[in-house]
This record gives C-alpha cells, structure tokens and sequence, in this order.
C-alpha cells in the first residue's frame, strides 16, 4: 500500500469557498467534472492553489477519525456542515473562527479574538481589539477602519479599508459581527482587484503606505517592504523592472507618510500583479492499495468484498494511528509542538480516474489542532511526507495480517 500527502488549497480563494468545493465533492452533489475544481491543475503535493482531484465513485458518508475530532465531539459518519466548516478553519458547530488558513502568517493563534456578545440570532460580535487580533491589522487601523465604516455609503465594496460596525450595549464602543469579519476576510483572500482601487478615486493621487494598505487588506509591514524593494531596484534597473520587484513609490518628505507615497494607479497596477496568499484549508492522506487487492476485492462477492473493505479500513487507522502520535505538530517560534490529535473525515472510493477498480481513501486532514500549550494552531505538514512510508508499511502489515486471519 502507499500513503500520500496532498495539500488542499487554493490561491486566490476564501477558504469557505474553498471548504465548500472539496465537501461537496467528497459528498458527491458536485455535478460538474472532480477534475475541474476550482479549475486547479494536478501539479502534485507542493503546488500552492493545487485542489486535487477526488474520483467521482462515492461508496457511501465519510467517517470521522482521530483524536482532534473526538475533543469537538465528531463521531461517526460526516455531517458536511461540519466538514466544512471545519475545513474553513471554524468550530464545527458555532462556526467561530479558530485558524486563518493563509500561508504562514496564518499561524497565529486566532481564538484570542474573544467574543463580546452573541445576539438574539445567535450571531457573534467583537470588540476592535479582538478584531485586530483576529485579522492580524493593528488596532490603529481596525479603528480608522470601523470610523470609514459608520458612512458605508462612502465606502467602495471592492476595497478593504473599511468594516461595518455597531454600537456596544453599553455605548462605549463599536462591535464587529461575525458575518463582516467573513466577508472582509473573503475580500482579502480573494485579493482586492485593481479596477477597485482605480475606482475609488483619482489615477494620481498620492496614498500613503498606511492608506494603500488598508485598500488591499494588508499589513503596512509588508507594503513597506514592497516599497523598499522597489527603491533598492530602482538604482539597477529600469523603472519598470523595478516595479514588478516591488511596489512604485517615492519617498515622502513631509507628513506622517511612513516614509513612502504611492500614487492610485501604480497600486492598482500592485494589486493585479500581486498573487494572492494559498488558503491551505488541510491536507488528503491517501491511502491506496496494489491492483492484485483492488481486482479481488471489487470482484469478488459481497461477503468477501467486505472482508476486505474492513482489512483496509484497519490498515487505514493503523496507519493514521501512526501518524498522529509521530507526525502531528504544529509550530511555535521556530520549533516543532506537539498536538493532542488530528480532526480526520475519512471517505472510501472504489475506482481510479480511468475506472478501473482501484479501492483507496481519501483522509481529509483538517488544517488545525489544538497544541501542548493548549493554542489552537495550523499544522506542520512536513512530518506528513517524512513519516508517510512508516504509516503506508503498517498499514500494509495491518491488512495482510487481516485477510491471513479472515480469509
């Protein structure tokens, strides 16, 4: 048998959209072609976007495995809504937000963003400085976002820079629901598009880092850096060459500019370059099997095909078994840190792309885990792809010694 690592993601993409796609098709109410998800090519396990293909031959619900999804009480067979969300980085059954699936500055720890209030709807609200801890933007900027967002009428809804809010019970302050975190969240996973920038305002104006930034959902940190990177480029090359190393500015001589300015049009042209950070919502350890099994096994009758479904589901845990205790970490200031267990939704297929017999499970590993310092953090895949010839090699002892004993 063999065990590979396949990372679910998209570029480009909100991680709910992204949950939503691969749920439904592990479900099997997609009706378009697998192979056409998220119009993701096949580029094998490292590719940033790459969504991999699932075979269209559904043997029935999914089942839930590992010690992560026993702690959130998933057991048994798969409720998609849970899937998904769990897929998205939320609680699998209040939907709060508990990881940002975004490459690696997604590693922070989001559940520090407390909810201040659940209305009547059931729906969560946040305070500003939760807000900022949940979105990664500082505090400064979360305020001049929600104090944009009291007149909406003024606010493009293709750019960042601004959050709907409403007025705590007490009258002190302003909250943030649930529902505008996600859809500022999906804006910025998408990325913001230039037509958006340019339209907010004229082609030369001059933005300062802090306001270009906030337009397109990013960290001023990173936009300065964008900017110092054109400007150390610019003395080597052509202005053009420059810019697509970075972002084209100037340096600002007066005002709190942050040290740069940036004209509309030059970050209109930034943000249609800019490749969008890879939502990586999890990981599929596939676990398949030698054609000598798939023949008997999709061969033979029912009783015996049994046999050896229940041989390759012992394989299969045996296998994930291994995996948890060896492989599941998360990361914390540069090393590795254990976690209690993985949250898996494990799903049979019987066929191959081409249809012939070809028995194997997908194990759709969500991107998340509660750690030894009790923070809930994204996975380290890379001892995946180290310990998968282990877990393949148990799993294959693990079913031999099944069919040796039952058959």
């Amino acid at each position: 048998m063999r065990l590979t690592v396949t990372r679910l993601g998209a570029a480009g993409a909100a991680a709910d959209a992204v949950a939503r796609r691969i749920v439904g098709y592990l479900e099997g109410d997609q009706p378009s072609p697998a192979r056409q998800l998220l119009g993701a090519r096949d580029e094998g396990p490292g590719a940033a976007g790459a969504v991999r293909y699932f075979s269209d031959s559904m043997e029935g619900t999914g089942r839930w495995l590992g010690r992560g999804a026993a702690e959130m009480d998933l057991t048994g067979d798969v409720d998609p809504t849970h899937f998904e969300r769990i897929l998205a980085g939320r609680h699998p059954v209040t939907g709060e937000r508990l990881v940002d699936a975004r490459g690696s500055a997604g590693r922070r720890h989001l559940a520090v963003g407390t909810i201040s209030l659940i209305d009547q709807d059931g729906e969560s609200h946040y305070e500003l400085r939760d807000v900022a801890a949940i979105t990664g933007q500082p505090i400064r900027d979360v305020k001049a976002m929600a104090t944009r967002g009291v007149d909406e009428a003024r606010c493009h809804p293709g750019l960042a820079d601004w959050l709907r809010t409403t007025v705590s019970p007490d009258g002190r302050g302003r909250l943030v629901s649930a529902t505008e975190l996600t859809r500022w969240r999906e804006l910025t996973d998408a990325g913001v598009s230039g037509a958006a920038v340019t339209a907010a305002g004229p082609p030369a104006q001059w933005l300062t880092a802090t306001e270009a930034a906030r337009m397109l959902g990013l960290s001023p940190q990173y936009l300065r850096r964008m900017c110092q990177r054109y400007l150390d480029q610019l003395g080597r090359t052509e202005s053009g060459d420059a810019a697509k190393a970075g972002l084209a500015c100037e340096r600002s001589t007066k005002g709190r500019g942050n040290g740069y300015r940036i004209r509309r049009a030059d970050l209109a042209e930034f943000a249609d370059r800019r490749t969008a950070p890879a939502v990586r919502v999890g990981f599929d350890l596939t676990l398949t099997t030698e054609k000598s099994f798939a023949v008997l096994m999709m061969l033979s009758g029912s009783s015996r095909r049994s046999t050896f479904e229940r041989a390759l589901d012992a394989g299969n845990d045996v296998a994930l078994a291994y995996l948890e205790d060896h492989a599941a970490f998360t990361r914390h200031k540069g090393q590795r840190v254990g976690t209690t267990g993985l949250t898996v939704a494990s799903y049979l297929h019987g066929t191959s792309r081409a249809l012939d017999p070809f028995p194997h499970r997908h194990n759709i590993v969500a991107n998340t885990a509660l750690d030894a310092n009790g923070d809930r953090k994204t996975l380290d895949a890379r001892a995946f792809y180290q310990h998968a010839p282990v877990a393949a090699a148990l799993a294959t002892a693990e079913m031999r010694w099944q069919l040796t004993t039952q058959l």
